[in-house]
């Protein structure tokens, strides 16, 4: 008996060609913007929610519980545009009609009829270049009563903070850490997806097959049903499954290749990391955790978890290398909220 097998191989590469490689850091500051918006949002989880009084009028910021329903030209009430007991906060645009300005000034009980005309260019497209006639009835009006900003709040956010001062000092040093890990983010991100155009190579269709079948399984958790049943409903809403797969898991073959490159490159630099670099590791996740190179050390006991740290300590030393080989020069001043919206397209 004769017989043919074709199969796939695993993809060798070299990568050698760093020609022109140019890295944009951005250059972000953190400062007492950042610092008063992590502390209003620490004072809005902590806040008591309280009814206002019924003679209070709506005003923005308060917590408003609506029914609405859309009327037509006569007055009648529009099939299956019903709508009871709806919770937005004014001004928050979390609604709908976009009704947050016409329900300024109305009291508990209070029903008003509101005409609004959309613009054409409108993102909601079943709104856009209409014009709706509502009928809004005010049920319920609350405010979120905030407590102060002292010791006995930084104290009900952790027992381990003392003072107001205690809690702003760690805000201040996560958000130095958040600001530091995205850039580290985006500077690999930056150099993988230029190495990847400059190193060019083919992909097997059953590794690229593979990865995708892989994360949609991991889509189909994220919407808590089967791959099975997902297929049927992006059948039925006429979206295609490839398309779907990139928005919520990005490009398949740019990740793979990337993952590749990054593999060849740790085996070509004999990357290794010892026993010694570990423990500082260990103790480098303790302080920006804030807690005990024991508790850390407890974490990655499992031989997976510590197989995991030290794959992204060889990533790490990788990277510090490949840095020198390359130019990396300041890029644009961006504000830090800016900055965690950079490579969303990756």
């Amino acid at each position: 008996m004769v017989f043919t097998v074709i199969y796939d191989i695993f993809p060798q590469i070299e990568v050698t060609n760093f020609d022109g490689i140019t890295i944009k850091e951005p250059q972000v500051t953190v400062g007492d913007t950042e610092l008063n918006n992590e502390l209003k949002a620490i004072q809005e989880r902590n806040a008591a929610i309280i009814d206002k009084k019924d003679d209070d009028v709506v005003e923005k910021d308060n917590i408003v519980t609506v029914d609405y329903k859309e009327l037509d030209d006569t007055g009648a009430t529009k099939p299956d545009s019903e709508r009871q007991d709806f919770v937005f906060t004014v001004g928050s645009g979390g609604n709908l009609y976009k009704i947050d300005d016409d329900v300024l000034g109305m009291k508990k009980g209070e029903t008003k009829e509101i005409t609004k005309t959309y613009s054409k260019d409108d993102e909601n497209k079943e709104l856009a270049g209409t014009t709706k006639k509502l009928s809004v009835t005010v049920k319920q009006i609350k405010i979120r009563n905030l407590p102060d900003l002292d010791d006995d709040l930084a104290q009900d956010v952790n027992e381990k903070y003392k003072t107001l001062e205690d809690l702003k000092k760690d805000i201040s040093r996560n958000l130095e850490l958040a600001k530091s890990r995205k850039l580290s983010e985006l500077k690999s991100q930056s150099l993988l997806s230029q190495l990847v155009e400059k190193n060019p190579f083919d992909l097997p269709k059953s590794m690229v097959q593979a990865e995708n079948d892989s994360r949609w399984n991991m889509i189909a958790q994220q919407f808590k049903t089967t791959p099975e049943q997902l297929d049927k409903m992006i059948a039925a809403s006429g979206q295609a499954k490839e398309d779907m797969i990139k928005q919520w898991a990005g490009d398949t073959e740019k990740a793979l290749k990337s993952r590749i490159i990054v593999d060849a490159l740790l085996r070509a630099n004999n990357i290794s990391v010892t026993p010694e670099e570990i423990e500082e590791e260990y103790s480098k996740i303790a302080n920006d955790s804030g807690i005990t190179v024991e508790e850390v050390k407890e974490h990655y006991k499992d031989p997976r978890a510590k197989e995991y740290l030290i794959d992204d300590a060889k990533e790490n030393k990788l990277y510090e290398q490949l840095y020198k080989k390359v130019k990396v020069q300041k890029g644009d001043k961006v504000s830090f909220e800016e900055l965690f919206k950079l490579g969303q397209e990756n």
